[in-house]
């Protein structure tokens, strides 16, 4: 039986070309390249991209595989190196604790008590059980916390993109900003839109109609800064907006929030904002997710 792929034979080997020599993040942005195109409402070729997701996703689970298999030929190697080495009576014992481990001889050897030294301090099966079982938790919380961040995550995306009408589009670029913090911060996921149509301001009115529409221009922005793992969420979120040094039609929008995150900054249309909810202004932090709307003021045409 011949096994349907949605596309033709002779496009098989150009969907294969596609992935050659691209990274893991280079395949994960292409995921959701074409997740995009297949949530959009654009009249595509539905069988092409989900071949192409199908063989993006083969690509993934074979790269993964060949690290995995060069990890073990590294840790092989290594043993290899350290076997051959002269080793101290201390590291001999490691290595044969280590051996009986893998081996799956888990019970420690037993030893004599009185040749225990009187400074170690032996504890108890219930009080070792006690530790272990807090440690467990400790991990399954953490775990918990992440599953956790990944589904409100995906809720915001999902949402956000329902919401969107033919007049948005997704915003993704950043703009590199410098940090003087000394800890190790993470860049925070968002998911923004830019509001962009027709301004019938009285000029455009005069000078343009329906068929022969002005251009368009940017009405407005959303903003939507994902910030799950804070560790002060009592503080929220704000943000500050800076001139553009090497253009004066652009302003700085750099969003700030306390650790773990760093700031994160956005080059946008630099005019006078709608701060009035009437106007769909929205300023607020909720769920672990700082949103920031708003569309620009509309100006008379006068002759």
């Amino acid at each position: 039986m011949i096994r349907r792929t949605g596309i033709h034979s002779s496009v098989e080997d150009e969907v294969s070309k596609i992935f050659e020599g691209k990274s893991l993040n280079a395949l994960e942005m292409l995921r959701e390249q074409i997740i995009q195109k297949l949530d959009s409402q654009a009249k595509i070729d539905r069988a092409y991209w989900e071949r192409l997701l199908q063989k993006l996703k083969e690509n993934v689970a074979r790269q993964k595989l060949c690290q995995i298999h060069s990890l073990i030929l590294s840790i092989n190697a290594t043993k290899i190196k350290v076997e051959s080495l002269p080793i101290s009576r201390n590291m001999k014992e490691k290595f044969d604790q280590y051996e009986a481990y893998k081996n799956g001889r888990y019970s420690p050897a037993l030893i004599d008590f009185d040749s225990v030294p009187q400074v170690a301090k032996v504890v108890s099966e219930t009080y070792d059980k006690k530790v272990i079982d807090s440690e467990r938790s400790k991990i399954f919380e953490k775990f918990k916390n992440v599953v956790k961040s990944e589904e409100i995550y995906e809720r915001m995306l999902q949402e956000a993109r329902e919401g969107m009408n033919e007049h948005e589009m997704e915003f993704k670029d950043t703009v590199n900003i410098e940090s003087n913090s000394s800890m190790t911060l993470k860049k925070p996921r968002f998911f923004n839109r830019i509001n962009a149509g027709f301004d019938w301001n009285k000029y455009n009115q005069a000078h343009y109609d329906v068929d022969n529409p002005p251009p368009k221009v940017v009405l407005g922005y959303k903003f939507s800064i994902f910030y799950p793992d804070l560790l002060d969420p009592s503080k929220t979120p704000s943000y500050t907006l800076k001139p553009y040094p090497v253009d004066k039609d652009f302003s700085i929008l750099t969003f700030n929030a306390s650790a773990p995150y760093e700031d994160i900054a956005f080059k946008i249309v630099n005019r006078e904002w709608e701060t009035s909810s009437k106007y769909g202004f929205r300023g607020k932090f909720q769920d672990g997710i700082f949103q920031l709307w708003f569309h620009f003021k509309r100006y008379r045409y006068r002759r």
